[in-house]
C-alpha cells in the first residue's frame, strides 16, 4: 500500500488506472521483480492519459475528453459535475461515425451552455449537422464550426477567465 501518493489523473473513473498500477507493481515485487518505492510514485506522479479529463489551460479551464461512447462520456461528466466549479461550460464536441452520437451528446450537452459542433479530420467523421442535431436536444446553443481547430479558439474566445 502506497500512502501519499499523488497521480495526475482527474476524475473519479480513473481512480482505478493508479490502484490497478500499484497492484500490479505490489505482485510483480512478489514475485521477485525489482521495482523501488520511488519508481512506483515517480509513475503514478508522471503518468497520464492523453485526451481524458486533460486540462490543457487553467483560467478559462481547457479541458480535453476524447469519450467515444456513453459509457464513456457519463464519467467524465459525473467527475465535471462533482470535482470542477465552474460559471458556463462551453462544449466542443466532434465525433466519427461509428460511435453512438446521441447517447455521448445525451450524457454531457445537457451540462453545457454552448456546444460547438466540430468534425475531427477523419474519413469517417460524422456530418456537422448529425453532431448539432444531437447535441441541440440537450443544449440549447449549439454552433457549428468545421474545423476542431477552429471550434476550439471559437469556445476561447467566448470563455471568460474563471477568477
Amino acid at each position: 500500500m502506497l500512502c501519499g501518493a499523488f497521480s495526475r489523473s482527474v476524475g473519479f473513473f480513473q481512480s482505478a488506472n493508479p490502484s490497478s498500477a500499484v497492484t500490479t507493481a505490489e505482485v510483480l515485487q512478489d514475485r521477485g521483480v525489482s521495482l523501488s518505492m520511488e519508481s512506483i510514485y515517480r509513475g503514478l506522479k508522471d503518468a497520464a492519459i492523453p485526451g481524458r479529463m486533460a486540462i490543457l489551460r487553467h483560467r478559462a479551464t481547457l479541458l480535453v475528453d476524447g469519450a467515444r461512447n456513453p459509457a464513456g462520456a457519463k464519467a467524465p461528466a459525473h467527475s465535471i459535475q462533482a470535482v470542477m466549479s465552474y460559471r458556463r461550460l462551453l462544449m466542443v464536441l466532434g465525433m466519427l461515425d461509428r460511435h453512438p452520437i446521441e447517447g455521448v451528446s445525451a450524457a454531457l450537452c445537457h451540462m453545457a451552455d454552448m456546444v460547438w459542433a466540430t468534425a475531427p479530420h477523419h474519413v469517417k467523421a460524422s456530418a456537422l449537422a448529425t453532431i448539432a442535431q444531437a447535441a441541440r436536444l440537450h443544449c440549447a446553443d449549439v454552433r457549428i464550426e468545421p474545423g476542431v481547430v477552429d471550434a476550439v479558439h471559437a469556445a476561447l474566445r467566448q470563455a471568460q477567465p474563471e477568477h
